[in-house]
Parts: structure tokens; C-alpha cells; sequence
């Protein structure tokens, strides 16, 4: 497990690499890219897990398109997270620390354009570095890794401008690398805003 969850590391620093060059290399096409900022909120109500763990996430986004086949598109995403845990029951109850986290992450969508190209389905996954900077009975403070599963629409607006709604699944381990290591699982919904980069 723990040189699986190095290899998607690796594969995740590369994506930013990539992402980064290939945001570099638009030379005055940056209507390929857009700024999105979201606010999020996770929790374990749709799950059957024996633990409460809620929290709010700040989660901007830096997009670039990778490539594009008709009205398909792959898009590559960079996300920074800033989590603040707000709830618990006694068996997620932080017993060291501060109760944050932290991440960065890197990912992958895959969209199609319908409605005139005023909506955008999409699906995509992420996969990140990330650090606790608490403890939980079920898992200990420090370095982890966060990985993303989810399913949106973006709803272009006037203008650059697009609202983008998201449902997805959040899973934060650390590969055994501190003890323990029983993992938190989210359900989550994100609601953000985005802007196209003036071509």
C-alpha cells in the first residue's frame, strides 16, 4: 500500500508539472484556462460508518484544458484545500492538535458539452499530498494522502462567468506510515464560482 500510495504521488506531482507547462504554453489562448473558487462540506451522512466527522473545506481551483475531441474535454485541475473540522462524536474526537487540515491536490476531468455549450457535465478524480494537523482515535496527526472521486455540472453564465455545483467522495489515509491509520471517508458537496481567463 505504501509504495502504491508513493507512485500516485509521484504521478500527482507530475500532473502539476504538466498542467503547469501546459498553462504556460497557451501563448494568448488562456480562454483555455479558468480561475474557481468553492466552499465544501463533508460528512458521513450518506455512509454507514460507525463515526461522525464533519467539516468545511475552501477549495480553489486553477483549470487548464488538456485536450479536446469534438464537444468532449479534459481538463487538468491543481486544487490547494484548506479543511476546518467542525463536528465529530467521541470515536473522531481530536485528541491532540488543532482541528485542521491541509492539502494539495492535483486531478483529472472529463466533460462533455451540451445545451449550446451552456452546460457542462462532467466527472473527474484527484489525488494529493495532505497533512492533519490533528489527531482522531481512528487517525493520527501528520503527512497523509488525499484522494478525490466526484461528478458536477458547470453552468456558463454572462459573460466568463460559470457556476459550478459538484458531489463527490474524499478518502484521507497515510499508507501506514503512522499508527493509526483507519482512514476518513467523506461525502461531500461543493458549490463554487468560476472565471475564464480573458483569451
Amino acid at each position: 500500500m505504501g509504495r502504491y500510495c508513493r507512485v500516485l504521488s509521484f504521478a500527482c506531482l507530475g500532473l502539476l508539472s504538466v498542467t503547469g507547462l501546459r498553462a504556460q504554453g497557451l501563448k494568448g489562448s488562456a480562454s483555455m484556462a479558468r480561475w474557481d473558487i468553492g466552499l465544501a462540506i463533508g460528512g458521513q451522512a450518506l455512509m454507514r460508518v460507525d463515526y461522525r466527522y464533519r467539516i468545511i473545506v475552501l477549495a480553489p481551483e486553477w483549470r487548464v484544458r488538456l485536450r479536446q475531441s469534438g464537444r468532449w474535454r479534459w481538463e487538468g485541475m491543481v486544487q490547494p484545500m484548506l479543511v476546518r473540522v467542525v463536528g465529530w462524536t467521541d470515536d473522531a474526537r481530536p485528541t491532540d492538535g488543532h482541528p485542521w487540515e491541509s492539502g494539495l491536490s492535483g486531478g483529472l476531468l472529463l466533460g462533455r458539452a451540451v445545451g449550446g455549450g451552456r452546460l457542462f457535465p462532467y466527472i473527474g478524480s484527484a489525488f494529493g499530498l495532505h497533512y492533519l494537523w490533528l489527531s482522531v482515535p481512528r487517525q493520527s496527526r501528520g503527512p497523509a494522502f488525499c484522494s478525490q472521486l466526484y461528478g458536477g455540472v458547470r453552468v456558463s453564465q454572462a459573460g466568463r462567468w460559470a457556476l459550478d455545483v459538484r458531489a463527490g467522495f474524499r478518502h484521507v489515509s497515510n499508507a501506514g506510515m503512522s499508527s493509526p491509520n483507519g482512514g476518513i471517508n467523506d461525502c461531500m458537496f461543493r458549490l463554487g464560482v468560476s472565471r475564464r481567463l480573458r483569451g
